[in-house]
């Protein structure tokens, strides 16, 4: 998960095994840096990992990372501790179980998560995938929707000083949330044209699940990644330039073409009454980008 926010005990991990490498070899200083060439993450959410890093440098020594969330928040955030702790630590595990989804088969490419959060969710490798990890990747949602929470009451407490350092760590949230979310929707469509068409008699309210312009899994699906968008992009120019804004939003531009080319699709398959014989989800809408 590292691509989207900071995977913590790898990060953690890292430090520690530099910190030591360093003292052994009589280093003379330790630099904790940031990386921003995977695009999507915001600096502001390394800011945890940079403290911790530094404190090793400084003492020659880590912080046990199983309470440094809690003092952290306890120093930088003194009026709302246990919310940020709190959110800190929901989004450490939303990691770890997103981790579990993603990531296995990408070899060199950098951790996984930034190159398979954006694959075609219906693809066949990804359907069996999200049928396998389903759990795993409700776990994600309910930690990144705790973490959402934790940080939304942070922000009714907070000052104007820390105001953009919990928007952005709100959009991180809500972007964890979504890798996650936009594979299971794509089997909940999925499963919900298969079994309402195929498996059982026909159910007409298929077409209103799926397609209905008020609320519907594709419906809700482009008002998610419109309006995830438009925080990215605010949360992104709080802190940085215009410059590669837009590989990132292009993304988002992608999702949202994919969910709106299946609802025409169903649609037009409703309107025009078409009588070809009914096949699967995957293989009668073809779902792609």
């Amino acid at each position: 998960m590292g691509h989207i926010y900071p995977s913590a005990d790898y990060t953690y991990e890292n430090i520690n095994l530099c910190l030591k490498a360093g003292l052994r070899h009589n280093t003379l200083g330790f630099i904790t840096s940031v990386w921003t060439d995977s695009v999507e993450p915001f600096v502001r959410s390394s800011w945890l990992f940079m403290a911790y890093g530094c404190i090793a440098a400084w003492q020659g020594t880590v912080p046990d990372k199983t309470t440094f969330t809690g003092q952290y928040s306890s120093v930088v955030y003194p009026a709302f501790t246990q919310d940020m702790q709190a959110a800190f630590d929901h989004m450490a595990t939303a990691g770890q179980y997103l981790e579990k989804c993603l990531g296995k088969n990408t070899q060199s490419l950098p951790r996984g998560t930034l190159v398979e959060s954006w694959s075609n969710p219906f693809s066949a490798y990804y359907l069996a995938n999200t049928n396998e990890h389903k759990v795993d990747f409700e776990q994600v949602r309910t930690h990144t929707e705790e973490a959402q929470a934790r940080l939304i009451s942070a922000l009714q407490q907070a000052s104007p000083t820390d105001t953009s350092f919990i928007q952005s760590m709100l959009v991180s949230a809500r972007l964890i949330n979504y890798s996650a979310s936009r594979f299971l929707w794509a089997k909940a469509i999925t499963d919900r044209w298969n079994d309402g068409m195929l498996a059982q008699k026909k159910d007409d309210y298929v077409f209103y699940d799926l397609t209905y312009p008020c609320h519907s899994l594709l419906v809700d699906a482009m008002d998610e990644t419109g309006e995830l968008k438009q925080a990215y992009a605010q949360a992104w120019l709080s802190e940085n330039m215009q410059y590669r804004l837009n590989t990132m939003l292009g993304r988002f531009d992608v999702d949202f073409g994919l969910w709106r080319k299946l609802h025409l699709k169903l649609l037009d398959f409703k309107i025009q009454k078409k009588t070809e014989p009914l096949k699967s989800f995957e293989l009668l809408f073809t779902p792609d980008f």
